[in-house]
């Protein structure tokens, strides 16, 4: 409590800078009128600035790796309120609800398999890492979204161990200007939730900038045929400062300050069918401080952050007395890192040096297996033992981009990673760009990945699931190659993937004779995962735009003992993403949906298509009114957790 009210008194005082407000703050110019000037003359460059690919600012076109670029525009098109929802349309990209969280695969890989990120930075979280991120997709508020940079393929070169699929980087403001902004988001139908929050943003002497605001978000359950929820449902709550203060030209000091809180409930029945409410509380606090600077010929950061990530789930019968049950659980997990890069450019070589190094330190009760006892925690009335795993990493990556002409762009890197409790791992990668004019190119990217077990994966002893300390790390060969052109008012990518994965972790029931089964984690087997992805954007006129994305996806399933691993029951085999925008004056509608195709398990998870329209309307200088049908056609497929039509009104208010 006392870390909430820090969060809102810092935002509140910024109110003292926000009257320092740049000397040009009264002039204003007609929004609508410079958008649709922009729309009219736009046409498709592809020179979008993205950081994810190599940590600096680095053209699309100018890297090998595959980058796809969710705006804010984008975002705001969509009446986005989860990262969920911005994701859900990308190509290559399935999206799909849980109980306590969504899960995200880019192409066919895992949720555990793809790295989110927040400016660039990890963050502490649960120690499953099969479910790690998921509940992640609901937690991220978007109002302090500036866009977000997907990377698709293995970069473990540039950030080591969970980057086999992808990298998922969230850009927050920054530097914004001096601005005061009020949203509500109200959602009913099928998906019941509310969310509101506030920002306030200013600077003083055009050299201190702070953004801060608030955000929560309630959420109520779907009930299946016997008024039982399919998923956890609450509050949300969340707290951010953004800081920075231009120490010279080039030169810049930033602060980050961020708390989450969490509370979600769900009614259940347990073994004997008796009725009982389940809950599940989190914490987390994230903090860091960078310095970061540029001069003609070189860029670098040095940046330290800390990340707690507090949880406990808990049972209580109706009439809210406390439950000793086996779902009774306490984990902190604890995370820190000092990192730094040094990016030189050097005729035709730009040459990039970083470090890295982190340590975790999880705590629960679930990992006595491998962990130290170090004491007992109360939780709900009763205590559980606690044991505490330590876990140090030491990172090490060179890089070299060679354009020897304006035709050819060559890329070389490494990375070598030294782990306490693994082998040292070598992480290579190599791509090339080839310009076949000032419009068109042809890519290709080759690397090498990895995913070290999670401290569940390792250590955890629980309700017939059982961890293995001898797990090896998950090992990757990724590779694609890709056409990428433009041409006036449309643009194209063609890409083709692969990606081979060895030593492949999956729970495998040791016993199948057992009712309930012994279910251990172990690496099962080889993964191959190979497709074809199309990209398509276009420009009709000065009113309408127009995009179509697709992946095609072909995957081998290893068995052993009549066991399936890795059947990507939730992963769609196909998948198209069509979208159509209007926009006139203040006006704007857009109409998308999300073809999910054929797949390995079509009869539990049927082919089906999605239908989504959002209209916005600007009104004046300070106010944007939004109306939308989600799941237009009133597709239910709750295997998949869509359950229906909802409709969303959204007002947002700038000062």
């Amino acid at each position: 409590m006392k870390k909430r009210y820090l969060i809102v008194a810092l935002s509140a005082a910024l109110t003292s800078v926000w009257g320092h407000g740049v000397a040009n703050a009264g002039h204003h110019e007609n929004p609508t009128a410079t958008r649709q000037a922009q729309k009219t003359s736009e046409t498709y460059t592809l020179s979008d600035i993205v950081v994810t690919a190599s940590r600096a600012d680095q053209a699309i076109k100018e890297t090998p790796a595959v980058i796809s670029v969710i705006t804010r525009e984008d975002i705001d098109r969509m009446n986005a309120t989860t990262l969920r929802e911005a994701l859900a349309s990308q190509a290559g990209i399935l999206v799909n609800g849980g109980n306590t969280g969504a899960a995200v695969s880019i192409r066919g890989t895992t949720e555990r398999h793809n790295l989110i990120l927040i400016d660039g930075k990890t963050f502490a979280h649960d120690l499953d890492r099969k479910f790690s991120y998921g509940a992640e997709l609901d937690r991220i508020p978007l109002d302090n979204v500036e866009r977000i940079e997907i990377v698709r393929g293995s970069y473990s070169t540039m950030y080591g161990s969970e980057a086999i699929g992808g990298v998922i980087n969230i850009i927050t403001k920054k530097k914004t200007p001096r601005e005061t902004s009020f949203y509500w988001h109200k959602t009913t139908g099928e998906d019941r939730s509310d969310t509101k929050g506030f920002s306030i943003s200013g600077d003083a002497n055009n050299r201190l900038h702070i953004r801060a605001g608030a955000a929560q978000r309630k959420t109520k359950p779907n009930y299946d045929r016997e008024n039982l929820p399919y998923q956890y449902s609450g509050t949300t709550n969340t707290y951010y400062l953004n800081a920075s203060y231009d120490l010279a030209a080039g030169r810049t000091l930033s602060l980050a300050l961020d708390y989450l809180n969490q509370d979600y409930k769900q009614k259940d029945l347990d073994y004997f069918d008796n009725p009982q409410n389940s809950f599940y509380d989190h914490d987390r606090w994230n903090m860091s401080l960078e310095y970061k600077g540029s001069g003609k010929s070189t860029d670098y950061f040095l940046r330290a952050y800390r990340s707690v990530y507090e949880k406990t789930a808990y049972r209580k019968t109706p009439d809210g007395t406390p439950k000793r049950s086996v779902y009774t659980a306490y984990m902190k997990s604890q995370l820190y890192a000092l990192e730094g890069q040094y990016r030189r450019y050097w005729g035709k070589n730009t040459f990039t040096v970083g470090a890295q190094y982190r340590q975790d330190k999880p705590i629960g009760n679930r990992q006595k297996a491998g962990g130290t006892y170090i004491g007992q925690e109360k939780v709900n009335g009763f205590s559980v033992p606690l044991y505490e795993v330590s876990l140090t990493q030491r990172s090490l990556y060179l890089q070299n981009e060679w354009r020897p002409t304006e035709k050819w762009l060559f890329l070389v890197g490494v990375r070598y990673d030294m782990h306490n409790r693994f082998a040292n791992k070598l992480s290579p990668n190599a791509g090339a760009v080839y310009f076949i004019g000032p419009h068109d190119r042809i890519k290709a990217n080759y690397g090498k990945g990895y995913a070290v077990p999670g401290v569940n994966e390792l250590y955890l002893e629980w309700g017939g699931i059982y961890g293995d300390p001898h797990l090896k790390p998950e090992e990757s060969q990724s590779f694609d190659i890709s056409y990428e052109m433009e041409r006036g008012h449309y643009q194209h990518k063609f890409i083709f993937f692969y990606n081979d994965i060895k030593n492949f972790i999956d729970l495998y029931n040791r016993d199948p004779n057992d009712p309930f089964g012994k279910w251990y984690y172990q690496n099962i087997a080889e993964v191959k995962l190979h497709g074809f992805e199309y990209e398509s954007k276009l420009r009709m006129n000065e009113n309408f735009d127009a995009r179509l994305g697709m992946m095609i996806l072909r995957s081998n399933d290893a068995v052993i003992d009549g066991q399936s691993f890795y059947a990507p029951t939730y992963r769609s085999h196909t998948k198209i993403d069509l979208g159509v925008t209007y926009h006139k004056n203040d006006w704007t509608a857009t109409l998308w949906g999300d073809y999910i195709g054929k797949n390995k398990d079509s009869k539990r998870s049927p082919v089906y298509q999605i239908w989504n329209l959002v209209i916005n309307k600007e009104i004046g200088r300070h106010f944007t009114a939004s109306a939308g049908v989600y799941n237009l056609f009133d597709k239910r497929i709750t295997r998949r957790y869509e359950f229906g039509r909802s409709f969303r009104f959204t007002l947002t208010a700038k000062i």
